[in-house]
């Protein structure tokens, strides 16, 4: 596989060859497995993203485990304010009864808002991957409130393109799903590409079912507006009331 770094970089230097041992290993470590590309962001750090997806604007790929259930889905993002479909909802609630757990929801990975894959859009097998039962407080206020924030830092980046990934932890001896999102941003003039870090990186415990909203649980935690806090100008993320309690 070859590796993409969008940044500009130096020629490389002469180095003498009792180095090559050591270029060959660290190469080694750095080398993407089958079907996955390495990406260098503005820091220098390396991300692996599915050679596929990456490559092809619109089209999401999606990890298993050994049960069938998603690890990870990823993809570049197009926001949508059309309306979900009929077959979209009846496969949301599909989800949840064949899993048992009619009370919850059928939440998404990557937001219809967003331009997750849907079934009229992108088939019924990779939508009903971008969907996990989660409760309802979770799904419309954590979620929601997460992806109302993405929504909005890329309206107000329009010369940018973003990719997302989403992990999937099913961790079965409690009973519990964790999803964790990580939002990429790619400046079309330069090409370089850094992680939105006030996206990335925040645990959402699916199965949870927290007291208070999320903009209540916020406020009372931090002092902040809880409907601001998550965005790219605060520091950091608040991932305690992600968690049980």
């Amino acid at each position: 596989m070859s590796e993409i770094n969008d940044n500009k970089t130096k020629p490389a230097e002469m180095k003498p060859a009792e180095s090559d041992a050591s270029d060959k290993r660290q190469a080694a470590e750095h080398a993407p497995n089958e079907g996955m590309t390495l990406i260098t962001d503005t820091r220098g750090v390396k991300h692996e993203v599915d050679t596929a997806a990456w490559d092809r604007p619109g089209h999401f790929a999606v990890q298993r485990d050994e049960n069938e259930r998603t690890t990870r889905i990823e993809g570049w993002l197009s926001p949508t304010h059309e309306e979900r479909g009929t077959a979209d909802a009846a496969l949301q609630r599909d989800v949840v009864k064949q899993g048992g757990q009619a009370e919850m929801h059928g939440g998404h990975l990557i937001a219809h808002s967003l331009g997750g894959p849907g079934v009229e859009s992108h088939g019924e097998e990779i939508a009903r991957a971008n969907l996990v039962p989660m409760t309802e407080r979770m799904n419309n206020s954590y979620v929601g409130n997460h992806e109302a924030a993405i929504g909005k830092y890329i309206e107000e980046n329009p010369d940018k393109q973003f990719y997302m990934q989403v992990d999937v932890r099913h961790l079965d001896a409690i009973g519990a799903t964790i999803v964790t999102h990580r939002v990429f941003e790619r400046d079309q003039a330069s090409g370089k590409i850094s992680k939105v870090d006030g996206l990335s990186e925040c645990d959402t415990w699916t199965s949870a079912n927290p007291s208070d909203t999320r903009a209540k649980a916020v406020k009372a935690a931090t002092g902040h507006d809880g409907h601001k806090f998550s965005t790219p100008t605060d520091k950091g993320t608040l991932r305690s009331i992600h968690g049980p309690d």
